[in-house]
């Protein structure tokens, strides 16, 4: 008599733990999802496709005193100008309060044999399917701290 009670008790911990490990898998946070929307942007400039990049973008983005669209043209020109290598992003800071967020990344690069970051703070707006940048700061370093890009 305890043993199908026990077989049962160990069944029903085994099916909640399932259920909470696929639950764990299945969700994403806020945080992920937009970790993941920079790793998008990223991956449409690295591959110099503009479309993506400007699916990463809220129709309201403002950058540098661009719109969406003089922002990508502006980001595919400085690609195909400066023809960096191994572009890394790196995502620092992520705060979310409601349905917007603020975040901080780094994307690393070699251009002209030498090492050039840019330091973004993004903000971004929740949407009907995910998250959408609606404006960035940035700052580009190149090897001793020397400005480039403004």
């Amino acid at each position: 008599m305890r043993r199908p009670r026990l077989s049962l008790c160990f069944g029903v911990l085994l099916i909640l733990a399932g259920a909470i490990w696929a639950i764990e898998r299945l969700v994403v946070t806020d945080e992920e999802a937009l970790e993941a929307l920079v790793r998008a942007a990223a991956e449409a400039i690295r591959s110099d496709d503009g479309a993506s990049l400007e699916r990463t973008l809220a129709p309201e983005f403002e950058a540098s005193q661009r719109d969406r669209a003089g922002t990508v043209r502006w980001v595919g020109r400085q690609w195909r100008r400066y023809r960096p290598f191994r572009l890394e992003v790196e995502v620092g800071r992520i705060g979310v309060e409601g349905d917007r967020a603020t975040l901080q990344a780094v994307g690393s690069m070699t251009v002209m044999a030498r090492p050039v970051e840019v330091h973004v703070d993004l903000e971004a707006r929740r949407a009907a399917d995910g998250w959408l940048f609606t404006g960035a700061r940035y700052r580009v370093s190149v090897g001793a701290g020397a400005d480039l890009l403004r």
